[in-house]
């Protein structure tokens, strides 16, 4: 655009050139409007594909709103998404669903004296239920339909059941029901200025109202339409979300807390489906794999998985929710199939752990490292080398699980170090295991 605006400039000046007395300031100061219109344009432009793309997210996450209000789904943490100091949305993570994502809405830009612009169309996307119990798309307060005139669902469809085998002499079974459908979601896009809309994959496309406001002139500018969420609280129990057209849907929040020293006594493996909270606990002990945490009656390990380059520290304090499950005898927080893993950072200060006085590992020890149970703290003296501190007196191994300082140990080779951490495993030979660490000293 502009490259034609200086052409134009180009040809004006060449056309008029010979013309001794010809003024060509009006052209330039034309130009210079043209060009911040350009501007202004280019900016809103970019604005309206932010929109367009928070409205979309906002919609997936409506649509895993109402299945998990149909699901009995449990809210297990809410965590704000900040710009700077400004709160623009939150990540919601469920027991059981996929987190979600949630944006809210922004307004126009600000004119300067003069007329108003005209607001741009907000199309009002919402659910409603009916009276067959489920939930179905609406736009602007109507039901949204498709191209045959019916309602489209925003929650899955149960699939039937098999019909049942005729009577006899062990008649045949019924054939399978077929599976549910998954409930349709809307799709906006922004053409030209204006909102379209899509309920069958992108295939067709429906033009709606304009999706920017109109130039005032010289004035405030219309506002511009994001917002699909017109508010989201919580208290002990729920959460509350209020959707832009008044619609509210309520999700209970995962509340059972458990202390770590009554999840490890009352740990049942053929229930590894049995979701946890522990709240108000602090990471003691951190690898690239995951970190130890207490809550003061006990500690306990959670798994984030190899290679997570999680940004996790010594000191911080988190409330965990998830499952229990059991590596080699030891038992550890973990992602499952069905339930995610939800971790929050319960404050931004990070305080010193209290550390328990470290049992020492010595010859006292030899061939009795079974006898030390899993996260208990505990100090050895010995010779570094590749993670793996030796005491020739004892022939005790005592191996670094996965350090985050791995390239600092590795300057300490040949050096005699004494270590603290916490256990972890304890090898068949029963005279070697495995610590995440906490502290070295070069002595």
């Amino acid at each position: 655009m502009k490259k034609l605006l200086l052409l134009l400039v180009a040809s004006l000046t060449m056309l008029f050139g010979g013309c001794s007395q010809f003024d060509d300031s009006r052209i330039w100061d034309a130009i210079d409007e043209l060009e911040d219109l350009y501007d202004d344009l280019d900016g809103r432009v970019e604005d309206l594909e932010e929109a367009c793309e928070k409205m979309n997210t906002n919609i997936e996450a409506l649509q895993t709103l109402v299945t998990a209000l149909q699901n009995h789904d449990t809210i297990t943490s809410i965590a704000p998404i900040k710009q700077g100091d400004k709160v623009v949305g939150y990540t919601i993570t469920f027991a059981k669903s996929e987190p979600i994502t949630i944006y809210h809405g922004n307004d126009g830009k600000n004119g300067t004296d003069g007329e108003d612009g005209k607001d741009g169309n907000n199309p009002t996307i919402g659910v409603a239920k009916d009276a067959d119990d489920n939930y179905y798309w609406t736009l602007d307060g109507e039901w949204l339909l498709d191209a045959d005139g019916n309602k489209i669902k925003a929650n899955g469809t149960d699939g039937k059941d098999g019909a049942d085998g005729s009577n006899g002499n062990d008649g045949a079974n019924g054939e399978n029901g077929a599976d549910g459908k998954d409930g349709i979601t809307p799709r906006l896009e922004i053409r030209n200025g204006y909102w379209y809309i899509s309920y069958d994959n992108g295939a067709t496309w429906a033009r709606l109202g304009k999706a920017t406001g109109e130039n005032g002139t010289d004035g405030e500018d219309g506002k511009d339409s994001d917002c699909l969420f017109q508010s989201v609280t919580w208290n002990d129990e729920y959460v509350f979300f209020i959707l832009s057209d008044g619609t509210q849907i309520i999700i209970p929040r995962f509340n059972t807390t458990i202390s770590l020293s009554e999840i490890i006594a009352n740990y049942d493996n053929n229930n590894s489906d049995m979701i946890y909270r522990v709240v108000n606990a602090t990471i003691m002990a951190v690898d690239t794999h995951g970190f130890i945490m207490s809550d003061g009656t006990d500690n306990i390990y959670v798994w984030l998985g190899a290679g997570s380059e999680h940004e996790y520290q010594v000191g911080m304090q988190v409330e965990v929710v998830g499952c229990i499950c059991e590596y080699y005898d030891i038992l550890e927080f973990s992602s499952t199939e069905n339930t995610p893993l939800s971790i929050v950072v319960t404050s931004d200060t990070i305080i010193t752990p209290n550390y328990d006085e470290p049992i020492l590992i010595d010859d006292s020890l030899s061939g009795h490292l079974f006898d030390i149970p899993p996260f208990t703290y505990v100090k050895f003296t010995g010779k570094l080398s590749n993670n793996r501190v030796y005491d020739e007196t004892t022939s005790l191994y005592i191996y670094i699980r996965y350090p985050v300082n791995a390239d600092e140990l590795a300057n300490l080779t040949d050096e005699k170090v004494t270590i603290m951490g916490y256990t972890f495993q304890t090898y068949t030979d029963d005279n070697s295991a495995s610590i995440i660490l906490t502290n070295i000293v070069v002595n």
